[in-house]
């Protein structure tokens, strides 16, 4: 490839993270219009690279973390296999 285009992938690349970032903070705006502020503290626009502005960051949360660590239960991923293999089963029967 040539050097062009290797700035062309490269702007790409760029410009992808920097709408990412764009697009948390406006939802993070959206949904949390004024309590911005006191949910945490003033962050570098960065900050949002590889993180979700809605996740609360709090493992044990209901809403944002995993049932089977907070309610004890099955996820739905888990419980459509069981249904499926339990199927499978009574067919072969």
């Amino acid at each position: 490839m040539s050097n062009t285009e290797y700035r062309l992938i490269r702007s790409k690349r760029l410009l992808q993270k920097q709408r990412h970032i764009k697009r948390q903070i406006g939802l993070k705006k959206l949904y949390l219009i004024n309590a911005i502020d006191q949910v945490e503290p003033k962050v570098s626009p960065h900050f949002y690279h590889k993180k979700n502005s809605l996740n609360c960051g709090r493992p044990r949360c209901g809403l944002c973390g995993n049932p089977r660590r907070v309610y004890k239960e099955i996820t739905f991923q888990e419980k459509k296999f069981f249904e499926n293999a339990d199927d499978q089963i009574k067919q072969t029967l």
